[in-house]
């Protein structure tokens, strides 16, 4: 398993507008093609202020390229891409691989 965790730092003030397109709209499409939201994370205190955390989770780098392609396919993403992509002022993607002593994904 790897994750893909997509961190954004979104314009000042305009966090709780991009949180709600999420819920509303752009949470379906997302889910639909990338599959295990780890989870989404917002910034409160210290560090980095106006920014949205999100870990996906693929079986592997193949099952991550094609649900990655399927996702940028698809005209219900794109669409919600081109509607709510201006409250987005940096976008960082790194992919993460446990260690061989880290516990299974999922594991308490």
């Amino acid at each position: 398993m790897i994750l893909e965790e997509q961190s954004y730092r979104i314009q000042v003030g305009k966090v709780p507008a991009l949180l709600a397109a999420y819920d509303e709209r752009g949470l379906a499409v997302l889910r639909r093609h990338l599959g295990t939201l780890v989870g989404c994370w917002t910034s409160e205190a210290g560090g980095d202020m106006d920014t949205m955390v999100q870990v996906w989770g693929f079986a592997d780098h193949d099952d991550r390229a094609r649900r990655r392609r399927a996702l940028d396919a698809d005209e219900a993403w794109t669409t919600f891409a081109a509607e709510f992509g201006h409250l987005i002022v940096q976008r960082r993607m790194r992919l993460l691989i446990p260690a061989l002593f880290s516990p299974p994904f999922g594991a308490p």
